[in-house]
């Protein structure tokens, strides 16, 4: 029995529902000394293979700080992220076409 997926009339068979796009990204980060960095990503992807287009920007802010002795690195931050997809399910046309983004927060343990 063979399950690797094979071509058929030029096309790659997939399950439904799921999206699978080339992307292209990059990113930036600079060392303000040890304990603190701004970073900076983006990506953008899609190009009309699966997705119209698909792209993300992130900037973040981490610094470390002692917590109770122990030390945290702590990320504040903002993102967004945009899908442009439609195909054509068993029930007719689905799509998604959105821009979401808000705000990044997070802490980093180290022991």
């Amino acid at each position: 029995m063979n399950s690797a997926p094979t071509i058929l009339d030029g096309e790659v068979p997939r399950k439904p529902g799921v999206s699978q796009d080339p992307f292209i990204g990059g990113r930036i980060r600079h060392e303000f000394g040890e304990a603190q960095n701004l970073t900076l990503l983006a990506d953008v992807g899609g190009f009309g293979v699966d997705s119209d287009l698909s792209w993300q920007a992130i900037a973040t802010y981490a610094f470390d700080v002692t917590f109770l002795g122990t030390p945290l690195n702590t990320i504040v931050g903002y993102r967004s992220l945009a899908v442009d997809h439609r195909e054509n399910g068993p029930f007719g046309e689905n799509g998604l076409d959105l821009i979401e983004h808000g705000p990044i927060l997070g802490v980093n343990l180290r022991w």
